[in-house]
Protein backbone atom coordinates (compact mmCIF):
# COMPACT_ATOMS: atom_id res chain seq x y z
CA UNK A 1 0.00 0.00 0.00
CA UNK A 2 1.38 3.22 -0.60
CA UNK A 3 2.78 5.42 1.86
CA UNK A 4 0.72 8.67 1.47
CA UNK A 5 -2.29 7.02 2.98
CA UNK A 6 -0.42 6.59 6.26
CA UNK A 7 0.27 9.25 8.95
CA UNK A 8 3.44 9.91 10.38
CA UNK A 9 2.06 7.46 13.66
CA UNK A 10 0.98 4.86 10.66
CA UNK A 11 -2.42 5.36 11.32
CA UNK A 12 -4.21 4.76 8.15
CA UNK A 13 -5.99 7.31 6.04
CA UNK A 14 -7.89 7.83 2.53
CA UNK A 15 -8.61 11.42 1.87
CA UNK A 16 -9.98 12.63 -1.07
CA UNK A 17 -11.10 15.81 -2.27
CA UNK A 18 -13.95 16.98 -4.83
CA UNK A 19 -11.88 19.80 -6.47
CA UNK A 20 -15.36 20.61 -9.08
CA UNK A 21 -18.30 20.47 -6.70
CA UNK A 22 -20.59 21.40 -9.68
CA UNK A 23 -19.93 18.67 -11.98
CA UNK A 24 -19.49 15.22 -11.81
CA UNK A 25 -15.97 14.07 -11.35
CA UNK A 26 -13.30 16.09 -10.00
CA UNK A 27 -12.49 13.47 -7.22
CA UNK A 28 -8.75 13.50 -6.10
CA UNK A 29 -6.89 11.31 -3.49
CA UNK A 30 -4.74 13.20 -1.44
CA UNK A 31 -2.20 12.17 1.22
CA UNK A 32 -2.95 11.36 4.56
CA UNK A 33 -3.08 14.48 6.72
CA UNK A 34 -2.07 14.82 10.75
CA UNK A 35 -4.23 17.73 11.36
CA UNK A 36 -7.67 15.43 10.70
CA UNK A 37 -5.76 12.35 12.63
CA UNK A 38 -5.33 14.63 15.41
CA UNK A 39 -8.99 16.14 15.60
CA UNK A 40 -11.20 15.76 18.57
CA UNK A 41 -13.76 14.23 16.02
CA UNK A 42 -11.23 11.60 15.67
CA UNK A 43 -10.51 10.41 19.07
CA UNK A 44 -14.48 11.14 20.58
CA UNK A 45 -15.59 8.47 17.89
CA UNK A 46 -12.90 6.37 18.28
CA UNK A 47 -12.98 6.35 22.00
CA UNK A 48 -17.09 5.47 22.07
CA UNK A 49 -19.29 8.08 20.39
CA UNK A 50 -21.49 6.86 17.83
CA UNK A 51 -21.65 10.38 15.31
CA UNK A 52 -20.41 13.18 15.78
CA UNK A 53 -21.99 16.77 14.05
CA UNK A 54 -19.01 19.22 13.85
CA UNK A 55 -18.54 22.92 14.18
CA UNK A 56 -17.18 25.28 12.01
CA UNK A 57 -13.66 25.84 12.05
CA UNK A 58 -10.96 26.52 9.85
CA UNK A 59 -9.10 23.95 8.37
CA UNK A 60 -5.31 23.90 6.58
CA UNK A 61 -4.80 20.64 4.90
CA UNK A 62 -1.83 19.92 2.62
CA UNK A 63 -1.61 24.04 2.52
CA UNK A 64 -5.59 24.69 1.24
CA UNK A 65 -7.16 26.78 3.73
CA UNK A 66 -11.15 26.86 3.97
CA UNK A 67 -13.95 26.85 6.35
CA UNK A 68 -15.54 23.33 6.95
CA UNK A 69 -17.92 21.91 9.15
CA UNK A 70 -17.23 17.89 9.72
CA UNK A 71 -19.94 14.58 9.84
CA UNK A 72 -17.97 11.35 10.73
CA UNK A 73 -19.26 8.49 12.49
CA UNK A 74 -16.65 5.29 13.78
CA UNK A 75 -16.37 2.23 11.55
CA UNK A 76 -16.29 -1.02 14.59
CA UNK A 77 -15.79 -4.30 14.37
CA UNK A 78 -18.52 -7.27 15.18
CA UNK A 79 -18.18 -6.50 18.83
CA UNK A 80 -18.35 -3.01 18.30
CA UNK A 81 -15.35 -1.78 19.15
CA UNK A 82 -14.01 1.46 17.27
CA UNK A 83 -11.42 0.53 14.56
CA UNK A 84 -11.59 3.52 12.55
CA UNK A 85 -13.75 6.40 11.16
CA UNK A 86 -15.52 7.37 7.88
CA UNK A 87 -16.50 10.98 7.79
CA UNK A 88 -16.99 14.15 5.47
CA UNK A 89 -15.37 17.41 5.24
CA UNK A 90 -17.32 20.27 3.69
CA UNK A 91 -15.97 23.37 2.37
CA UNK A 92 -18.38 26.23 3.89
CA UNK A 93 -17.23 28.08 0.75
CA UNK A 94 -20.44 27.15 -1.74
CA UNK A 95 -22.97 27.80 0.86
CA UNK A 96 -21.43 30.86 2.01
CA UNK A 97 -21.70 32.33 -1.82
CA UNK A 98 -25.03 31.18 -2.37
CA UNK A 99 -25.99 32.90 1.13
CA UNK A 100 -24.81 36.17 0.53
CA UNK A 101 -25.06 36.52 -3.21
CA UNK A 102 -27.10 40.05 -2.84
CA UNK A 103 -29.40 39.09 -6.37
CA UNK A 104 -31.00 36.72 -3.68
CA UNK A 105 -32.06 39.51 -1.66
CA UNK A 106 -35.71 40.50 -1.75
CA UNK A 107 -35.25 43.63 0.27
CA UNK A 108 -32.29 46.15 0.38
CA UNK A 109 -29.98 45.42 3.71
CA UNK A 110 -31.45 41.64 3.34
CA UNK A 111 -28.28 39.09 5.28
CA UNK A 112 -28.52 35.61 5.07
CA UNK A 113 -26.76 34.12 7.87
CA UNK A 114 -26.16 30.34 8.95
CA UNK A 115 -25.83 29.51 12.27
CA UNK A 116 -24.65 25.96 13.70
CA UNK A 117 -26.39 24.47 16.62
CA UNK A 118 -23.96 25.50 18.68
CA UNK A 119 -23.88 29.14 18.01
CA UNK A 120 -20.96 29.53 16.16
CA UNK A 121 -21.60 31.99 12.88
CA UNK A 122 -20.68 29.97 10.03
CA UNK A 123 -21.96 32.06 7.35
CA UNK A 124 -21.99 35.90 7.06
CA UNK A 125 -21.50 38.90 4.73
CA UNK A 126 -19.14 40.36 6.91
CA UNK A 127 -16.26 37.47 6.94
CA UNK A 128 -15.60 39.09 10.74
CA UNK A 129 -18.03 37.26 11.96
CA UNK A 130 -17.73 33.81 10.89
CA UNK A 131 -16.25 31.26 13.54
CA UNK A 132 -17.65 33.64 15.95
CA UNK A 133 -20.56 32.77 19.01
CA UNK A 134 -23.39 34.22 17.99
CA UNK A 135 -25.25 35.55 21.71
CA UNK A 136 -28.61 35.80 21.69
Amino acid sequence: MEEKYFTNNNEFMVLMRDSDINNAGGMQTLAASEEIAKTRTIKNLMNGNKLYFGEPRWYNIHGNKFLGLNVAAPITDKKGKAIGVVGMLFDLKPIADFLNDSSRSIYQGARRILIASNGVIATHPNAEFVTKKYLM
